[in-house]
């Protein structure tokens, strides 16, 4: 989030894996972070420490890896495995994240590496957002 607007990924929406066949499906759950593309990329979120960079931590416990992490992740015993893998992404332009923030479509709430990474996604809105059924109308001023 800076001047030239906002980006962020959905992390409980997982994807269905693909039946035809042809494609490699991973050994892990992909999610899908929103509904713009990131060119054949991914987003890879992780909380594995020793493979942390300052430079790419989100916050304390929580990283954004690097094509060059997923490499070293898969060489890591499996319990090890906190990562989260997204393809696609939600982009806000400057001041429209704010606003719909303030009109109820979005809710910021305090979050950990293990909601994000080890919670169950299929209730974490749930969790996160207990009273989210109730969506706030804009003002017609």
């Amino acid at each position: 989030h800076d001047e030239r607007g906002a980006m962020g990924v959905i992390i409980n929406r997982q994807a269905n894996p693909c039946t035809c066949g042809e494609c490699p499906n991973p050994p892990f759950p992909m999610y899908i972070g929103g509904p713009c593309e990131i060119n054949d990329h991914i987003v890879l979120l992780h909380g594995v420490e020793k493979l942390g960079k300052d430079k790419h931590r989100l916050f304390e416990g929580l990283w954004r890896g690097q094509p060059k992490t997923l490499t070293k992740i898969f060489k890591l015993p499996q319990d090890d495995h906190r990562f989260k893998m997204i393809t696609g992404y939600s982009g806000w332009e400057p001041g429209q994240l704010e606003c719909e923030i303030n009109v109820g479509s979005w809710h910021v709430v305090d979050v950990t590496p293990d909601l994000i990474l080890d919670g169950d996604h299929t209730d974490l809105w749930d969790r996160l957002v207990p009273d989210h059924t109730h969506v706030p109308q804009p003002s017609m001023n």
